[in-house]
């Protein structure tokens, strides 16, 4: 067997393997339950200081590669949907 093809094989196979276990992997579970209500505190004389929203930030090294774009999108969606600051 040419040692180019041997590789390839191996390749496909290590390919497969992560295929199936990303797969397998668990999924978290949908919850449809409303939160529970929480106890009206009482009125502070004093108002408490606005929390700072946390930032983060994701670097790439290729601006205009279009599967980076893809994953600066999703990011950005993901810091909405969690109330990070981008």
């Amino acid at each position: 067997m040419n040692r180019n093809n041997q590789w390839k094989n191996i390749f496909a196979v290590l390919m497969v393997l992560a295929l199936i276990l990303a797969a397998c992997a668990k999924q978290p579970a949908a919850t449809t339950e409303a939160p529970a209500a929480q106890p009206e505190a009482p009125e502070a004389k004093t108002e408490a200081p606005a929390a700072k929203t946390p930032k983060l930030a994701m670097i790439q090294f290729l601006k205009g590669h279009p599967v980076h774009r893809l994953m600066q999108l999703g990011f950005q969606e993901g810091c909405k949907d969690l109330g990070y600051e981008c």
